[in-house]
Parts: structure tokens; C-alpha cells; sequence
């Protein structure tokens, strides 16, 4: 079993309108669905309401949130508040004696009522691994030609994957420019990858903005 301390500072005078925890692990570990959340200073924590935080399973992970009683809580505080998030993982038949199994978490907080995901570890298909990307417009439309960078990861060591073969493990993509003549670049394929191993994609975006992560059936 391995254990998590995920230790989260929320500063004095905040205003959150939405604040999560998301985790996504790789298939060697089970989640053993057993978050809970501790306030208070390293050594000295306690048991903090259940009902100031809900928790939802998702794929190989989970999606931690506060309530409205949990935001109330920390919100306003003429001090900084320390929440730590502790729980487990099992090790199971999956996992494999030549390599490391993770788990990543996010800490998502903001003043817009929503938030952001992990990416979902991944096998590849046949050696391959396709992105596509989604120019949404539910916070703004994209501009023409707008551009976005995304980077293939090995899942288990957090590491962008190195090629031998001349592809590169980081790639921009772009919803063009019709009147520029910038052709659309919606997807890419890595190749020649292990199918063995789980990979994500994570994109570099502009701060402020979000991205919603999604793993279809067949990998991509």
C-alpha cells in the first residue's frame, strides 16, 4: 500500500468560488477511495468536516471537491489555512517490477465556478498515440491561427518521452488561419511507441484559460 500526504496552503483573504484535487494513477496502482481531508499545522492536523468536501471517482483516480460549507470555511480567513489530503493506493497485478507506478494530482481554485482535469494515462495502439485537439469557444472565441503546445509524457517516470527517431515528444497544434493561409493542425501522431507502457498528453496553455481532458475509447 502507498500512502499520500497532498498538503494544500490556502492564503489568507481568498475568495474561491470553485477549489478541487484531481488524480490520476497509472493501472499498476488501485485507488482504495479513501480521501479525507486534515486541517491544521504539520504534526498537529485534525479531522476536517466530511461535509465541507465530496469525492467522485474517476477512471484510475478521483475528483476531490469542497462544498459550499467547505469554501465558506476557508474563505476569508485573516490567516493562511493548511488542508492536507491523505489517502491510498494498492499496488496491484498490473504493476510491473522494471517500472514505477504514479499518480499525479492538480490543485485547481479559482473565481469561475468550474475547473480543469489531469490527463488520463494511456496504452498506446499498435505503437501509436493520437491527439486531437478541441478549439472550444465556451469562455471566448479562438483567435485565427491560435496556437497550442502539447507534449507526450511517459506516465511513469513524468518525463517527456525521448525519441531516437527524429519525432519529437512536444508538437504544437492550431485551428489556422483561413484568410493567413495557416492550415489547421488538429491532431497528431506519436509512433513507434511501447505498448506496455501509459503515456498522457499534456498541453501548455495560456494562464487563465482551461483545458478539459478526455481518453476515448481506443486510446486517444
Amino acid at each position: 500500500v502507498k500512502n499520500y500526504d497532498i498538503e494544500t496552503i490556502i492564503p489568507a483573504g481568498a475568495q474561491y468560488k470553485t477549489t478541487a484535487w484531481t488524480d490520476q494513477m497509472t493501472e499498476g496502482l488501485t485507488f482504495n477511495n479513501d480521501v479525507k481531508i486534515k486541517i491544521g499545522a504539520k504534526g498537529s492536523e485534525t479531522d476536517w468536516d466530511a461535509a465541507n468536501y465530496t469525492v467522485k471517482k474517476d477512471e484510475n483516480g478521483f475528483v476531490l471537491e469542497l462544498t459550499e460549507a467547505g469554501l465558506k470555511a476557508i474563505n476569508g480567513s485573516e490567516t493562511e489555512i493548511r488542508l492536507l489530503v491523505k489517502y491510498s493506493a494498492t499496488v496491484n497485478e498490473n504493476a510491473k517490477v522494471d517500472r514505477q507506478e504514479r499518480n499525479d494530482v492538480v490543485f485547481h481554485f479559482g473565481n469561475e465556478p468550474h475547473h480543469g482535469n489531469t490527463p488520463y494515462p494511456t496504452k498506446p495502439s499498435n505503437g501509436e498515440l493520437k491527439v486531437n485537439k478541441e478549439f472550444s469557444n465556451a469562455q471566448g472565441a479562438w483567435k485565427p491561427g491560435e496556437k497550442v503546445t502539447v507534449t507526450l509524457i511517459d506516465a511513469h517516470t513524468g518525463k517527456p518521452v525521448v525519441f531516437t527517431d527524429g519525432q519529437s515528444a512536444t508538437v504544437e497544434l492550431t485551428n489556422g488561419d483561413a484568410e493567413k493561409g495557416i492550415e489547421a493542425k488538429l491532431s497528431h501522431t506519436w509512433t513507434g511507441l511501447d505498448n506496455d507502457r501509459q503515456y498522457k498528453v499534456v498541453e501548455k496553455f495560456t494562464p487563465g484559460d482551461e483545458v478539459t481532458y478526455e481518453k476515448q475509447k481506443d486510446g486517444t
